[in-house]
């Protein structure tokens, strides 16, 4: 399955990068590459879906 690999600061889009490796590679990818994109968020998505499958860092949201 090829991935889709997101870059975010803030809302706004930086780039993406199409990702042929397994899972585990995209993500590390993902992690290592935040950085040096100048990134607060980076997601990793199937391609062909465009299903979110992971985002780093993880945000949660607080409890009322």
């Amino acid at each position: 399955m090829p991935y889709n690999i997101i870059f975010f600061r803030g809302t706004r889009k930086l780039g993406n990068t199409p990702w042929a490796g397994d899972f585990a590679s995209a993500k590390q990818h993902a992690k290592d590459h935040l950085l040096i994109n100048k990134a607060t968020l980076v997601e990793v998505r199937d391609d062909e879906t465009g299903d979110l499958l992971f985002h780093h860092p993880r945000m949660l949201k607080r409890a009322p």
